[in-house]
């Protein structure tokens, strides 16, 4: 991801161990011992662990990270800063666990996946997950980074990708009242609003303005849709169809993962329509 107009960093586990990789493009290397998931601006990281990652949700994990997992008191999210490169957990899978299950303290396969940290850098969501008797649960989080009050927005239910549409409101796909679509949460009251339906499933939103980038996972044709969505407007339109091989399946799938430059006129995407995984550059009319 971009730390700034100049750099750029990156998750490295070529050596099996956590760190990532912060490069200028004027060719300048910091290496930190330490991996990420969402950083803000280039102040802090905040990141979990991925080797436990890797063993509950290999799709999002990494096939070299090790199977040492810490225990839930002493594992969670961490905070790291990119200036003095110091470390401290900040919330454990035991406060997670506790305060979404309470007293029921059985055995749960569980983890922490989806961090975002928002725009002004005071808070984050993330996703709290476990499996009991085979059946996977979520709940979505809210700390606030500041004094590490932890907040339940949603709990044992299906929550998927989140993106900030400012500082106080969320739009993400997730069950709310009206089942499974796409909702505006505000992290403050709690309140939900209904912002999109009529599209096919689950997505990775961006919000950009009054807009909300999404995509969908593929149909039964192996077919996966871009769509741009007016919020304002109530309008939507299929930017692009892309079709992916079952060559790609299970934790080699390749979603489209859209993001948008600041002109909203050029999208990128991941994608493996032409048979390998590449990046491609939308542009918008």
């Amino acid at each position: 991801m971009w730390l700034n107009d100049n750099e750029v960093i990156f998750n490295d586990y070529n050596k099996g161990k956590p760190s990532c990789i912060r490069v200028s493009l004027d060719g300048e290397i910091i290496r930190y011992p330490f991996s990420i998931h969402d950083c803000y601006l280039d102040k802090f990281s905040l990141t979990l662990n991925y080797a436990r990652l890797t063993r509950y949700s290999p799709d999002y994990g990494y096939d070299v990270a090790k199977f040492e997992l810490l225990d839930d008191v002493n594992d969670g999210i961490w905070y790291n800063s990119l200036i003095d490169r110091k470390s401290k957990l900040l919330v454990s899978l035991s406060q997670c666990k506790n305060i979404v299950r309470g007293d029921d303290q059985s055995h749960l396969s569980h983890w922490i996946n989806h961090i975002m940290i928002s725009p002004k850098g005071d808070k984050c969501i993330f996703i709290y997950r476990f499996k009991k008797y085979g059946k996977r649960k979520d709940s979505l989080m809210l700390l606030n980074l500041s004094n590490n009050e932890l907040t339940v927005l949603k709990s044992d239910s299906f929550v998927s990708h989140m993106s900030w549409e400012n500082n106080e409101n969320l739009i993400g796909y997730l069950v709310g009242p009206r089942g499974k679509a796409y909702y505006r949460i505000n992290t403050y009251n709690n309140q939900w609003d209904l912002v999109l339906k009529n599209i096919k499933g689950d997505g990775h939103p961006t919000v950009i303005d009054n807009l909300l980038i999404t995509d969908t996972y593929p149909g039964l044709n192996r077919t996966k849709e871009l769509y741009i969505y007016n919020i304002n407007n109530r309008r939507t339109r299929n930017v692009a169809t892309f079709e992916e091989s079952m060559r790609f399946w299970g934790p080699t799938r390749c979603d489209l993962h859209p993001k948008v430059k600041d002109n909203l006129r050029e999208i990128y995407i991941e994608s493996v329509h032409g048979g390998l995984r590449n990046l491609y550059k939308i542009y918008d009319e």
